[in-house]
């Protein structure tokens, strides 16, 4: 049977993806219509996704645009709906407190501890495909994408290296 009902994680996962998480955001924590824990969950997400997965120079937009696709991939999976409760419930409860309120060193002390726990590793592992199966980290990172459709990687890739010294 398919529930048809919307959710509002459903539709704040839809607002994000479409409309574009970084335009979204201040729309979110300014709408009354929204709980607080629910407005601010964009903003935990691209700082937990910023934790998990640390690269100098990225934009806050290319994170932004990672959480809307982590949280419309969580909305179309019913196995998925409580990852992101669950996950800032043991965050929170770790850090005695509010995760997001803890300095970037506690954080990651926070993550240290918690990275066992099913809810925690769950989100981290969903974050971490969508992470790196998007074009502008790619970019970022100088990865150049498939080599399938070109051959494989003996023809793209394979000797691409220029910063190792040539064998004598």
């Amino acid at each position: 049977m398919h529930d048809s009902r919307t959710t509002r994680r459903k539709f704040l996962a839809a607002v994000l993806t479409l409309g574009g998480a970084a335009a979204t955001v201040p729309f979110l924590r300014s709408s009354q219509a929204w709980a607080a824990s629910d407005a601010e969950m964009p903003a935990v997400m691209v700082k937990l996704a910023r934790r998990l997965f640390p690269h100098e120079g990225m934009a806050d937009a290319v994170y932004s645009e990672v959480v809307g696709q982590v949280l419309a991939t969580i909305a179309s999976n019913p196995a998925t709906a409580g990852l992101i409760d669950g996950a800032t419930q043991v965050l929170d409860s770790a850090a005695s407190g509010s995760w997001i309120d803890l300095g970037e060193a506690e954080q990651l002390e926070v993550l240290r501890a918690t990275e066992n726990d099913p809810a925690v590793a769950g989100l981290r592992e969903t974050v971490r495909f969508v992470f790196y199966e998007n074009e502008r980290v790619w970019k970022h990172i100088d990865y150049p994408g498939s080599s399938k459709e070109y051959g494989g990687y003996i023809n793209r890739g394979f000797n691409d290296i220029d910063w190792l010294p040539e064998a004598e």
